[in-house]
């Protein structure tokens, strides 16, 4: 029977981990797989319990911390309101995804004529297109740029 792939074997090694088990014994094992498992095995048992313990004290820590300055907020204490993060931009209230597009103007153009959208920012680049962009479509917007070949993925 010809030999598995070392892939294989160290797949079926670490699940064989995983659940405790004992691996299926290769006839002639690769000694390249005797490293690969012990560096597995010690992987297994990360993070060690410390790190976790410390981790699981300082999210329990924030998680009170926050629970108590949201009940602060909504009795009106100053403190809490002073502390009190706004992650949104005045005028915006809700999701507004950014859209690198080429040809720019003409998306804008495509949201004013379907969805009655108001463009309220345009900031032109040196070059005539568009740096920045921001359209708003009911109480909601959507930022626009001009794309290039560096900016598109794929």
């Amino acid at each position: 029977m010809p030999k598995r792939p070392l892939a294989l074997q160290l797949d079926e090694v670490v699940q064989a981990m995983l659940v405790s088990l004992q691996p299926r014994p290769e006839k002639a094992p690769d000694r390249q797989l005797a490293s690969l498992v012990r560096v597995a095995r010690e992987l297994r048992d990360l993070p060690r319990e410390e790190f976790r313990a410390t981790l699981k004290s300082d999210l329990q820590r924030r998680a009170s911390m926050s629970e108590s300055t949201a009940a602060a907020a909504k009795t009106g204490t100053g403190e809490a309101q002073a502390r009190a993060v706004h992650y949104m931009r005045p005028g915006l209230k809700s999701i507004t995804p950014y859209i690198i597009v080429r040809g720019a103007a003409q998306f804008i153009d495509f949201l004013k004529t379907s969805f009655e959208a108001t463009e309220r920012i345009r900031v032109p680049a040196p070059d005539g297109s568009i740096m920045h962009a921001e359209v708003a479509i009911g109480n909601g917007a959507i930022e626009v740029s001009d794309g290039s070949d560096s900016s598109v993925c794929g």
